[in-house]
């Protein structure tokens, strides 16, 4: 019995420093794609206009022509502001992360009265782990999924579909809370939320870049334009980046 609990202390600290670590890693990634963004746009544009520099009252634009140079400024002098909004994302993600999570996932949460079979198995499972229940949340799609969320006693939650509910046996249900169990007692949902803010982050940028190329193919531009096709292309060379940066989160 002790070392069943010493096995999972050891995993729960383990869990605390890929948190640690994760969240140590994630702003450098950032970094590394806001430097690529700045030297593709700076390619793009041969690197004018780009970097600025003070000299007494008065701003000089640098006419560098060299994308690494003119990255490797941007990232210099706007690191701060960088790790600021970085913080700030966090930040409102931790605070609002159950309503956002139920907000994407179109789920709700049930009571006894409402799913007394379901209810009982949960309350059940977490009586003889001798841990507090999660509150229960049921999705209403045919699709078979269930997963845990939060990062305290306050807002763990477990997460079952109506497919799911609809396609298994009674026994089969409680493998899966149990299993959903087990990730919180383990606390890796809270990796789990970690990973879900700093990714969502990457993909709202990169949701927003494909929206402006959307936006620059299709609505039609005044005659005479003819740096359309070169900011578009822009767009698309920051797309990509942002995806790899996207996938590069994915994969830690």
């Amino acid at each position: 019995m002790a070392a069943a609990g010493i096995g999972l202390n050891t995993h729960i600290w383990n869990n605390n420093i890929r948190s640690v670590i994760l969240l140590a890693l994630y702003p450098l990634i950032i970094m590394a794609m806001v430097w690529a963004v700045a030297y593709v746009v700076a390619y793009a544009q041969g690197g004018y206009n780009i970097v600025r520099y003070e000299e007494g009252p008065n701003t000089v634009w640098l006419n560098v022509g060299n994308p690494e140079y003119v990255a490797n400024n941007i990232i210099l002098e706007y690191w701060p502001a960088i790790l600021t909004v970085i913080a700030l994302w966090f930040m409102i993600s931790w605070l609002f992360h159950t309503s956002m999570i139920r907000r994407l996932s179109h789920s709700h949460p049930v009571t006894r009265q409402e799913e007394p079979e379901l209810y009982n198995l949960l309350e059940n499972l977490c009586i003889s782990r001798g841990m507090p229940m999660p509150r229960l949340e049921i999705i209403e799609t045919h699709a078979r999924n269930a997963f845990a969320s939060g990062i305290d006693n306050k807002s763990f939650a477990v997460t079952v579909t109506r497919g799911l509910l609809n396609s298994l046996q009674k026994d089969e249900v409680e493998a899966v809370l149990a299993h959903e169990l087990t990730h919180i007692e383990n606390r890796d949902v809270r990796l789990l939320i970690i990973c879900v803010i700093f990714t969502g982050m990457v993909g709202f940028a990169a949701q927003m870049v494909w929206s402006n190329i959307r936006y620059s193919l299709l609505v039609p531009r005044r005659r005479g334009n003819r740096n359309n096709g070169g900011g578009v292309i822009i767009l698309i060379a920051i797309a990509v980046v942002l995806w790899i940066g996207y996938m590069a989160t994915l994969f830690m």
